[in-house]
């Protein structure tokens, strides 16, 4: 009875130690998870060694405020249950060390790393679950490493990086779930890298970049669920690029680009579910590249655009879901492009259009929903112009209160 007792538990060990295979890992060859539950924070060398021979943080990876030059010593961990923010690095000129990592399920976070010149390490990152943020890097001067990542489901935004040159990088990213934004990057003269993004979950936000000359590098986005903001870029000369983009869910506001003389590239769209602001576009002569679009279901406001001369190509709108204002446009002698507009949803303003001598193309409008109607500081328009506007609109059952003053133009 002993000797069958003592060959089985003999057995039993043989099986074991078969199925083990020698150094902890299977007969296969493959790796064995070694799992860290909740988050790690690498502030030093040594929480580097207490980390190592782990493979999976089930929470966020946090590397910040550290005297670190690298993060060799890191190479095992293969994913991150949370995100992974690398910040307030000052010595960090390298992400070597994270070679490893394929996955990160929440935010990928990059920023405030002084001395941090590229983003090698990062390259077999395929997805970012939550946010990418390339922010506030001032040595970074590419983001190669980042080439793997197909996709980010959360909001992709590269800003203040005041050497990145290029955005060589992000060729693989097909779709941004939400927000995509690259702002304040004071070297970056092309948006060449973001060529294969088809779509955005948010709001696509160019601003703030005074060396880029025109959008290409965004042809391949067809649809916005937010808004299309194309502000501060004081070099900008051209929106092609915009082509590709046919809808759109929030406002389009282009503005305080002083450069930028038409908005050709944007022909695609056909209405604007938001507002549509064009503003304080210095060098803007005509409105060409609105021609597709019928509706605005927000406000419309043509402003502080000294040098535009006409309205044309706003022929197809015919409604406003908002206040309809134009003002400021020291050029601008008439407002033929908006007979088509029949209905203002809110307020009419019409104020301090230096040179407007005419009315024409406001006759189509029967309906006013605001509560105020201005026409004021139109220096050279005749002010029974004004007058005869308000009592056509009144004689059509609206209610509003009126201003009218300083319109002291000729009246033939």
């Amino acid at each position: 009875m002993r000797t069958q007792i003592k060959f089985s538990l003999i057995t039993m060990i043989v099986l074991l130690l078969s199925s083990c295979g020698g150094g902890g890992g299977s007969s296969s060859g493959e790796t064995t998870e070694v799992i860290w539950e909740g988050d790690y924070v690498v502030g030093n060398l040594t929480s580097i060694d207490e980390i190592a021979g782990y493979t999976t943080i089930t929470g966020n990876l946090i590397i910040s405020f550290t005297s670190l030059t690298s993060l060799t010593g890191l190479e095992g961990i293969t994913s991150v249950g949370g995100y992974l923010e690398i910040a307030w690095n000052d010595t960090l000129t390298s992400l070597t060390g994270l070679e490893g990592i394929t996955s990160v399920a929440g935010d990928l976070s990059i920023r405030d790393n002084s001395a941090l010149t590229a983003l090698t390490g990062l390259e077999r990152i395929t997805s970012v679950g939550g946010n990418l943020d390339i922010n506030d890097s001032p040595a970074l001067t590419a983001l190669t490493g980042l080439a793997g990542i197909t996709s980010v489901e959360g909001n992709l935004r590269i800003s203040y990086n005041d050497t990145l040159a290029s955005l060589t990088g992000l060729e693989g990213i097909i779709s941004v779930g939400g927000d995509l934004e690259i702002a304040r990057n004071d070297a970056l003269a092309s948006l060449t890298g973001l060529e294969g993004v088809t779509s955005v979950g948010g709001s696509l936000k160019i601003d703030f970049i005074n060396t880029l000359t025109s959008l290409t590098g965004l042809e391949g986005i067809t649809s916005l669920e937010g808004d299309l903001i194309i502000s501060q870029n004081d070099t900008l000369a051209s929106l092609t690029g915009l082509e590709g983009i046919t809808s759109m869910e929030g406002n389009l506001i282009i503005s305080d680009n002083d450069t930028l003389a038409s908005l050709t590239g944007l022909e695609g769209i056909t209405s604007v579910e938001g507002a549509l602001h064009i503003s304080n576009n210095d060098a803007l002569t005509s409105l060409a590249g609105l021609e597709g679009i019928t509706s605005v279901e927000g406000a419309l406001h043509i402003s502080n655009n000294d040098t535009l001369a006409s309205l044309t190509t706003l022929e197809g709108v015919s409604s406003v879901g908002g206040s309809l204002e134009i003002s400021y446009n020291n050029t601008l002698t008439s407002l033929t492009g908006l007979e088509v507009i029949t209905s203002v949803g809110s307020d009419l303003i019409i104020d301090n259009n230096y040179s407007l001598t005419s009315l024409t193309g406001l006759e189509g409008i029967t309906s006013v929903g605001g509560d105020f109607f201005s026409m004021t500081s139109n220096e050279v328009l005749c002010k029974d112009l004004a007058f005869d506007l308000e009592s056509q609109l009144l004689d059509r059952g609206n209610v509003f209160d009126s201003t009218i003053e300083g319109n002291n133009g000729e009246c033939l």
